[in-house]
């Protein structure tokens, strides 16, 4: 379901959900637009738990060091960096050889650059810090995953 790219580290995770197999088989009924709406709103939904834990575990830089940091960039024309946590996002996007729906979710580079660095280094004592995140909040994913599926089936179906 998700994929956190985080510089040259990728971490890959893939959850399964048990009863996904009948899910599956109620989905294959519908329309392909309305199947896809349901995949889209399931992943999406799966996508913002695991946005929300990177968030809240992303490493915090004192007001200070980023005002002294940001005003130096100013000065020279540029735009200040954003916070990590303000850089996090996520997006559903669409296999283009198999066509499966997946989540993506990670540090938006052009906002905060420096996202890559702080995975990587055990210098400030954040290793790691997505890779626990996303492992931390995987089965509370799913479940949201399993629920958001079910409510959007059944709004699909009664559209029939």
């Amino acid at each position: 379901m998700g994929y956190c790219r985080a510089g040259d580290n990728d971490v890959n995770v893939s959850m399964h959900l048990e009863g996904l197999d009948r899910l599956r088989g109620k989905l294959r009924r519908l329309p392909d637009k309305a199947q896809s709406r349901v995949q889209r709103s399931a992943i999406g939904a799966a996508a913002t738990k695991v946005r929300r834990a990177l968030i809240n575990a992303a490493p915090q830089q004192s007001s200070e060091q980023r005002d002294a940091r940001n005003e130096a960039r100013i000065a020279r024309g540029r735009k200040p960096w954003a916070r990590l946590r303000d850089a996090v996002g996520r997006k559903v996007r669409k296999g283009r050889r198999t066509g499966d729906y997946f989540g993506v979710v990670g540090v938006d580079s052009r906002e905060a650059p420096h996202g890559h660095m702080l995975e990587v280094t055990t210098k400030l004592g954040h290793k790691d810090w997505g890779s626990k995140a996303i492992a931390s909040v995987e089965s509370a994913a799913l479940e949201k995953m399993a629920e958001r599926m079910l409510t959007s089936l059944q709004r699909e179906f009664a559209k029939l």
